[in-house]
């Protein structure tokens, strides 16, 4: 099994989908489609890779934080 991943202008969209619904009958066994963005950087960032490392200047003490958050419920 092979998996197949291009980039097409809006404009073929209409034109490619319709190729591939022809297709998907026996030849095409997962068919999905991801919308994306005119910029491929914004594609890669998530909420992880954006928030890394916000908090590392602060020297926090993992364990201590723990505490002090518990200590709030007592």
């Amino acid at each position: 099994m092979q998996t197949i991943q291009f980039t097409i202008d809006d404009r073929y969209t209409p034109t490619i989908l319709s190729l591939l619904q022809s297709l998907k009958e026996g030849i095409i066994t997962d068919l999905s489609i991801k919308r994306g963005t005119n910029n491929p950087k914004e594609q890669n960032d998530d909420i992880f890779s954006k928030t890394s490392g916000i908090l590392s200047s602060h020297h926090i003490d993992p364990i201590e934080w723990q505490d002090t958050i518990r200590s709030e419920w007592d």
